[in-house]
């Protein structure tokens, strides 16, 4: 008697182990296509959100890190030996984009530069 009781209770304790393995690995296989996901880097006016270069780089969105956007964005041919500035990226708006793209409620990686900062690019 006890052992059978015993038994149904590891057997009902395994199918939901089952079930919970079965669930957990299928949220994970969808969250890693998620992450492998490409998205896109734009740059735009500051004043008007106009597109005004969109990078044709497919950055996988598991990559999208502060750094790895702005060595993108370095990799930009400029005039002469200037370097780039953008004052967005130190502020908590860049860091909140960021996190929409890394949890998957956004696609887009937008750097809004003002005129001056955007005439330092030769594209």
């Amino acid at each position: 008697m006890i052992i059978q009781l015993l038994s149904d209770s590891l057997t009902v304790v395994g199918s939901f182990g089952a079930i919970y393995s079965g669930y957990s690995w299928w949220m994970q296989r969808r969250r890693t296509k998620q992450l492998d996901q490409p998205i896109t880097l734009r740059i735009s006016d500051q004043a008007s959100d106009e597109t005004l270069h969109t990078l044709d780089i497919r950055l996988p969105r598991r990559s999208v890190t502060r750094s790895e956007a702005l060595g993108l964005l370095g990799m930009l041919p400029t005039l002469g030996n200037k370097r780039f500035s953008c004052a967005y990226v130190q502020t908590q708006d860049f860091v909140n984009q960021l996190d929409a793209i890394y949890e998957g409620r956004s696609s887009v990686l937008t750097f809004p530069f003002t005129a001056d900062e955007f005439d330092v690019f030769a594209i």
